[in-house]
């Protein structure tokens, strides 16, 4: 993995995420008055997001790993849900989830799925993006629809322009020995099991 290029990423996701915060305290306007519902959301959801991603650079520059706990479908389906939230509010775009099987690593996949969601948003917004994530004895399989083609950020290949998201997932993958295909208008990720 190009260290620098994660750098680059990171340093540019987390200038976004600093410019989201300014502009919505920059619109308000008078700064001697608490913020309006709609913009105190918004800022919640840029700083949760920035979070994420200050924890995201920190795990693909510095190498830390998070345990990972076997997780039954609603627990993964509720900690999938906390996690798009902000992002699905950012983006406008809502995400319909529905999980099938059982021992979802968890947070592994969760950041997996997050990481490929912030890929697809902006090119299924302002309609909704449905995930189904099924579990079987051989393999644990996400689909996201719909789309026409895998993102360009997804795909291989190092003269890419990708975002800590991008690096995020590709690195799950590639650790998981998953990869990606396009199923009719569903982008699939199967990861065997074992």
């Amino acid at each position: 993995m190009n260290q620098e290029l994660l750098w680059r990423a990171a340093l540019h996701d987390l200038n976004n995420a600093f410019g989201g915060m300014r502009g919505i305290l920059d619109l308000n306007p008078d700064p001697c008055k608490p913020l309006k519902e709609r913009d105190r959301q918004r800022l919640e959801a840029v700083v949760s997001e920035g979070l994420h991603l200050v924890a995201t650079a920190r795990a693909l520059i510095l190498g830390v790993a998070q345990d990972e706990q076997p997780a039954a479908a609603g627990a993964f389906r509720e900690a999938l849900e906390a996690r798009l939230a902000p992002m699905s509010s950012l983006h406008r775009c809502p995400v319909n989830v529905s999980v099938e099987g059982e021992g979802w690593p968890v947070p592994t996949f969760v950041g997996l799925a997050a990481a490929v969601c912030r890929q697809l948003m902006p090119l299924v917004a302002p309609e909704s993006l449905r995930l189904e994530a099924s579990a079987t004895p051989e393999a644990w399989t996400l689909r996201w629809s719909p789309l026409e083609d895998v993102p360009e950020s997804l795909l291989e290949g190092d003269a890419r322009h990708r975002d800590l998201a991008a690096h995020h997932a590709l690195v799950i993958l590639k650790t998981r020995g998953g990869r990606l295909s396009m199923e009719g208008p569903m982008l699939v990720a199967t990861l065997p099991r074992g």
